[in-house]
């Protein structure tokens, strides 16, 4: 009799392991050759991997969202430096027309271009 109340304290012991992330079996067998008394002493001593590993996932899960948040955060601000400078360029493009315009128009008045060249090569400026 005493055994079997041993024994039912032994899977009690055991049936406590499993639910905190530790082997039924070799619990169960310490339990036996040792006391189920003893063992769940040692046992409530231990640290529950089951909660443990769930508080790694929230770890986890909260670090790849500061990631996701992070890398958004310079993507916005690749774009923004991408269309300042797509601005500066539109306000540029005035500027370096007519410094071609000169260009052309002192190579014309120096007799290098004739008058066909620079009317053909303004024509593909424009465009």
């Amino acid at each position: 009799m005493l055994f079997l109340i041993w024994l039912a304290f032994s899977f009690f012991v055991a049936k406590l392991a499993t639910d905190r992330g530790r082997g039924f079996g070799a619990w169960l067998l310490l339990s036996i050759l040792l006391s189920p008394l003893l063992m769940i002493i040692v046992l409530f001593c231990k640290e529950d991997l089951v909660k443990e590993e769930i508080k790694q996932k929230q770890t986890k899960a909260e670090a790849e969202e500061r990631k996701k948040k992070f890398l958004e955060k310079i993507r916005l601000e690749e774009l923004e430096i991408a269309q300042e400078k797509e601005k500066e360029e539109e306000a540029l493009k005035p500027l370096k027309e007519r410094k071609r315009y000169k260009y052309l128009n002192y190579k014309k008045e120096s007799g290098t271009l004739t008058q066909e060249e620079f009317i053909e090569l303004e024509q593909i400026m424009s465009q």
